[in-house]
């Protein structure tokens, strides 16, 4: 990229007044450098010597996004829709600030539009998606992303976004190869390292969990803009993983757990391993050992315990159908 810049600053110097020369580096500067602040003042030297130049107003909005002025770039990117109604580009980045500011079905209105000037515009069907989710059409959303995902396999932002949506529709597994693919395409990225971990929490993954949630917080906690509370979310993985280091000596009772609380985690663990009769026992134990925790209703304790044992008694009377079916009948 360095190399690239220093390219276009020899081109500026054999033609300043080269518009285009002023657009690429700006571009340069802004999606790959990140260094917003200095693109705008490319685009601005392009539209000073081509005031009519569409995507020169286009690329002026999206840097002013990143730089948090969205009012500004919605202005700028109704400019260049002005100039160009048929910019693609345009109206995309358009749908882009308009979601900031949570104008979602206009917004989406904008992605369609894009769309529909440019059948094959991967990032517009990626915002697309990302506008559906928020606007709780789950399913249109992951076809999106899978579309965004089939024009353009190599850009990590549409399998991360598939990945959140099939957490979110419960669909773990498959959510967690999503954010496999995203980190092969991007290794260096907080938020899908943190939001894989929280994945591979849910299926009991503990290990797994804590080197992703691990990665994530170093990566993050480098950033000033860092909201993840990704530190307690590391804290919360090691703390479960260390008590699944202990869960084989606990049920053989070579060890026991340190005090009842610690048992409803022992409990929560061996539910999430889909061991629901030895979780319904240790809630069981729990509640003997402290009866205020069944009592707490803000903590669900006693509704997750009813779980555990309606599972463990539902995989027993399946196991006893099973145990007492006939042999099939011969031909």
């Amino acid at each position: 990229m360095e190399e690239a810049l220093a390219a276009y600053d020899r081109a500026i110097k054999i033609d300043p007044r080269n518009a285009d020369a002023h657009i690429r580096r700006g571009v340069l500067l802004c999606d790959y450098l990140d260094r917003p602040g200095e693109a705008i003042a490319e685009f601005d030297l392009a539209i000073e010597l081509d005031p009519r130049s569409a995507e020169a107003h286009t690329n002026r909005g999206i840097a002013l996004h990143a730089m948090g002025r969205v009012e500004e770039a919605l202005a700028t990117c109704d400019r260049a829709i002005e100039l160009d109604p048929r910019s693609a580009l345009a109206h995309a980045s358009r749908g882009v600030a308009l979601c900031d500011v949570g104008r979602l079905v206009e917004g989406l209105a904008e992605f369609d539009r894009a769309i529909e000037l440019n059948g094959q515009y991967a990032e517009a069907y990626n915002s697309r998606g990302t506008a559906l989710r928020e606007l709780g059409g789950l399913e249109e959303a992951i076809a999106a992303f899978e579309r965004a995902i089939e024009l353009d396999p190599r850009d990590y932002k549409p399998h991360y976004n598939l990945g959140n949506a099939l957490a979110a529709k419960g669909d773990v597994e498959a959510a967690i190869a999503a954010f496999g693919e995203a980190i092969r395409l991007r290794p260096d990225v907080a938020e899908v390292h943190c939001n894989l971990g929280l994945a591979l929490m849910r299926l009991g993954r503990l290990q797994e969990a804590v080197t992703h949630l691990r990665r994530g917080h170093e990566l993050g906690s480098r950033r000033a803009d860092w909201a993840y509370p990704s530190g307690q979310w590391l804290e919360d993985a090691e703390r479960k993983a260390n008590l699944e280091a202990r869960l084989d000596q606990v049920l053989s009772g070579q060890a026991q757990p340190l005090h009842a609380v610690e048992r409803i985690e022992f409990a929560l663990a061996l539910y999430a391993k889909v061991r629901h009769a030895e979780s319904a026992r240790m809630y069981a134990e729990a509640f003997a050992d402290d009866a205020a925790l069944a009592e707490d209703l803000g903590k669900s304790h006693r509704y997750n315990a009813a779980c555990s044992a309606a599972l463990a008694a539902a995989e027993s009377r399946n196991a006893g159908a099973r145990r007492t079916r006939p042999n099939p009948p011969t031909a």
